[in-house]
Order: C-alpha cells, then structure tokens, then sequence
C-alpha cells in the first residue's frame, strides 16, 4: 500500500456548504483515506492508496459536479514558493498603488449606503453610475 496526499486548488466554493458537498461526493471513493476541504483557502487536502484509486479519479470526481473545478495541484511548499511570494508581493504594491479602495458600479441606495461606509472608514470610492441619479430613484 501507497498513500499519497495531494493538496488541489478548487475553484468555484463560495461558502462552507460547498465544502460538504464536495467532501460528500467523495464519500465511498475506495482508497480515499483523508479529505479535508477549505473554503477560505479554495483547495482541498487528499490522502489516497495509489493502488486503488488516483490523483485522476478524485479530481474527476470534484469536476462532476455542477460549480466545482479543480484547476491545479498546489505544490505543498516544494518548489514554487518564491512564486507565489512574489505573486503576493506584487497583488500587495498593486493595492497600495491603486487609487480606489472600492469601485462601485451603479448608484442605488444600497451603493451610496456602501461608498459613504467605505469612505468613513477612510477608502476611496469610485461610483460609476450612468444615467440614474446618485442615490436611486427612491431616496
């Protein structure tokens, strides 16, 4: 017996529901050992008994369903971690160089509600809003 544990990037969970639906799809999968799903993190953590089932079988089983898609195997830490530092390093210089904190695309009371939030918490706003006056019609 061979286990192998296999961490993979899942796209498409947008609560904790989605985690227990992608751990139920692999309930009864032989030779699965350990699952454990992530929400926050967007991946999944995967122990199995390479003679009796595969890396291939569990992410077949993830992408059967409707809303999930594994879209890579994340490496544990072996060899792309300067990559995904640096991946950090700059998503980090573009937020502290860009102008908007929060762009908000419409101006109905909830947006106005939203950008007068923001700006007290000291952001910068942009409302993009065509045609309707600031703040709805019903304000």
């Amino acid at each position: 017996m061979t286990i192998e544990t296999i961490k993979l990037e899942i796209q498409g969970m947008t609560c904790d529901d989605c985690v227990t639906t992608i751990e139920k799809k692999l309930e009864g999968l032989e030779g699965l050992k350990s699952k454990s799903v992530s929400y926050p993190e967007h991946s999944g953590l995967f122990s199995f008994d390479t003679e009796k089932t595969s890396k291939e079988e569990i992410i077949e089983r993830i992408n059967s369903t409707v809303h999930y898609k594994v879209v890579e195997e994340i490496n544990n830490g072996n060899n792309n971690d300067s990559e995904s530092i640096d991946k950090e390093s700059e998503q980090k210089t573009y937020l502290q160089n860009s102008d908007y904190n929060l762009i908000i695309i419409g101006g109905g009371s909830a947006a106005f509600s939203a950008a007068i939030k923001a700006s007290e918490m000291g952001k910068n706003v942009l409302m993009i809003n065509e045609g309707l006056p600031i703040g709805g019609t019903c304000v």
